[in-house]
């Protein structure tokens, strides 16, 4: 048996790092964070297969995080506190959830207070565009859902209503009565 049979692993089996060896359970070319990634060019990988140029095109590629943007650009780097925030090998919050803009979406939904939840969301819309995490959507939904209660809450108040007498005023509606069950059918 030959030595690169030998070194790989049999059916079903894992094979095991040497002693204080890094296991590298990916191939060298894994990327965990394609999250935002832009599309691969098609262009280029039709050049590649026709052979003119292709390997230093590749190569060329490889230095960089995701290759080139849309626009035939090369990626630009955006450097916070030293980290690239474009590169999802140094930017540990790249394709994570925001935890501000879930908790800006619960408070706008269960705990409404006029805007606290709007100025936290849009906090998380900054973040997540800045840091190229997940949330956008719901930081927008909170911002939006805020502002309507904000309203709301500035209408009941200029029109002297507060929340019970409200609430009371619906029910009556919707039972449509004036509010007496002193109504019997008699005889």
């Amino acid at each position: 048996m030959s030595q690169p049979e030998q070194d790989k692993p049999k059916y079903g089996q894992y094979q095991q790092p040497e002693y204080g060896a890094m296991s590298g359970q990916y191939g060298p070319n894994y990327n965990p964070y394609i999250y935002g990634a832009p599309e691969p060019d098609t262009k280029k990988d039709s050049a590649a297969a026709a052979g003119d140029n292709g390997g230093a095109a590749q190569s060329q590629q490889a230095g960089q995080p995701y290759g080139q943007q849309p626009n035939g650009q090369p990626h630009q780097p955006h450097y916070y506190h030293g980290i690239d925030l474009n590169d999802p090998n140094q930017n540990p919050l790249y394709g994570h959830w925001d935890s501000y803009a879930i908790i800006s979406f619960i408070l706008a939904l269960f705990f409404p207070v006029p805007v606290l939840s709007a100025l936290m969301g849009a906090v998380a819309m900054w973040r997540t565009r800045t840091f190229h995490m997940k949330g956008f959507g719901l930081a927008v939904a909170a911002v939006v859902i805020n502002v309507l209660y904000t309203i709301a809450v500035i209408w009941m108040a200029f029109n002297g209503y507060d929340a019970m007498s409200l609430y009371q005023e619906a029910l009556q509606q919707l039972t449509g009565g004036t509010g007496s069950s002193s109504d019997s059918i008699s005889a």
